[in-house]
């Protein structure tokens, strides 16, 4: 998932099962998953279910991991997608193949909640992310499942105590746009760019950022004082 830079609004990441999803480490989840099935057809067993019941426990379960695998998987493309595009969550799965440019590496994102478009950059992950997905009738097809799993796996790679959430509320899929934005104010893109960039209506809305520019105009003084 990345340094503590790419954390959302300071939201501290733990390490832990969501966060290894996010890095794409799938198995680990498909193994989690046979591991609960194997348990099921043990109690079977024990409780003196026929063979044929078995069967049908072991297909069943088959199909369930097979399911919450490819759920895990289309979460970790989402993932990528949203933190690297800084686009909505809705914007995100209305998205069509012929939006993306992929020879010029550009989407055309439609921000329908201020009715305005944006060209935005397609990073070296979000592309391959792309090409893999290309035999889907939209990048984003299906995604029931991957949206439950990405907002659990949110929750739980984040830290969820009294005081965070206080101070800082609870991490959300909203909390990856948030990252976007600040990762563009640290490369030393302005406020009016990220605007831009997020669709915004006006750079009132931006403004919310502004604190993380002006961290980066604190670095630009320490470093001036160092001469």
């Amino acid at each position: 998932m990345g340094g503590k830079s790419e954390v959302a609004l300071g939201k501290e990441c733990r390490t832990g099962q969501a966060q290894h999803v996010l890095q794409g480490r799938h198995v680990d989840v498909g193994g989690f998953a046979h591991s609960v099935c194997r348990v099921a057809l043990h109690s079977l067993g024990r409780s003196g279910g026929d063979r044929v019941q078995k069967r049908l426990c072991r297909r069943d379960c088959a199909r369930e991991v097979r399911e919450d695998a490819e759920g895990w998987r289309k979460a970790h493309d989402l993932f990528i997608y949203l933190v690297d595009t800084g686009v909505r969550l809705s914007e995100a799965l209305d998205i069509e193949w012929a939006d993306i440019n992929m020879k010029e590496r550009l989407i055309e994102n439609y921000a329908k909640k201020v009715d305005g478009w944006a060209f935005l950059p397609i990073s070296d992950r979000v592309f391959e992310m792309l090409q893999r997905r290309h035999n889907q009738p939209r990048p984003f097809h299906q995604m029931d499942r991957a949206v439950k799993n990405l907002r659990s796996a949110i929750t739980a790679s984040t830290d969820n105590s009294r005081r965070v959430l206080a101070q800082k509320g609870k991490a959300t899929v909203h909390s990856l746009r948030d990252t976007y934005a600040t990762r563009m104010l640290n490369e030393g893109l302005s406020l009016g760019e990220v605007g831009y960039l997020l669709a915004h209506k006006s750079l009132t809305t931006t403004q919310k950022y502004a604190r993380y520019e002006n961290v980066r105009v604190a670095e630009k003084a320490r470093k001036a004082l160092r001469k």
